[in-house]
């Protein structure tokens, strides 16, 4: 694993913007290494260390609803992990309810951010995210993604992070 390469973990469980989500990668960085999870149990399982030991990634793009495992519930478990204290967590959702970004805020997510309908601004949107909140700033222009998969498959103001 290449230590100057951003490491990103998604968890969505729509197979359709799964694939959205990698394009906007792809288009940002090749190198990046991107995981998907598809659902919030494994994912709160493998950010907080249950079952085999991890690399941490630098960002995590999380849907917030999602099976087994609401977002919600995996961003509490995070924040309650000492080493993912301060992990970059955004919420990527398509709901827009001020109650859900409210708890988002209130659970320490580093954003909220609904996930646009049009094409363009949604690749937009998470390339957004990725220039905002990774830590390895995206860049270069070597030739091949680094991805792994489960299975086969207008951006918010930012809240402080406490």
């Amino acid at each position: 694993m290449n230590a100057t390469v951003a490491r990103l973990l998604v968890v969505e469980d729509c197979i359709d913007d799964e694939r959205l989500i990698i394009r906007a990668l792809k288009k940002l960085d090749e190198n990046m290494e991107v995981h998907v999870l598809r659902d919030g149990e494994k994912a709160a399982d493998y950010l907080c260390g249950k079952g085999s030991s991890v690399t941490r990634p630098d960002l995590v793009i999380l849907d917030w609803k999602l099976p087994l495992l609401m977002g919600a519930d995996v961003l509490r478990r995070v924040r309650g992990t000492e080493s993912c204290k301060g992990l970059p967590v955004v919420i990527f959702s398509s709901s827009d309810c001020e109650r859900d970004r409210e708890e988002c805020r209130a659970l320490g997510g580093s954003a909220y951010v609904v996930k646009p309908v049009e094409y363009t601004k949604f690749l937009s949107a998470i390339q957004g995210i990725v220039r905002e909140h990774c830590p390895r700033r995206p860049g270069g222009d070597a030739p091949s993604a680094s991805m792994s998969r489960e299975q086969e498959p207008t951006v918010a103001s930012s809240p402080s992070n406490p």
